[in-house]
């Protein structure tokens, strides 16, 4: 017979889990390139950086990005909009952008 664990097990595991994709997202490559995009952006005179089209998957890391930029004093916004193209068919857009 299988054991149903308890929720404020569950919980704790969710929280463990949450606190460790957001050391891995501030300890990996996604953080590593933004930061050295902003810099080297800074230092051709530039005020803000941006990604275009950023794939669904990156938007949780993203968001942890944002939140450790804008308390850093960064602007910083995740915006996210449905279109339609030519065709009539929609699609999503998201970008991300940093200012500074």
């Amino acid at each position: 017979m299988t054991q149903i664990m308890k929720a404020s097990d569950i919980k704790e595991l969710t929280e463990l889990g949450k606190s460790e994709f957001e050391t891995n997202v501030l300890e990996g490559p996604m953080f590593k390139h933004v930061v050295s995009s902003i810099e080297e952006a800074a230092s051709n005179g530039y005020s803000a950086w941006s990604i275009n089209n950023v794939p669904f998957e990156d938007i949780r890391g993203l968001k942890i990005i944002q939140t450790e930029l804008q308390e850093a004093g960064y602007g910083c916004e995740i915006n996210m909009k449905n279109e339609f193209n030519v065709f009539g068919m929609k699609f999503a857009t998201r970008k991300f952008k940093v200012s500074w």
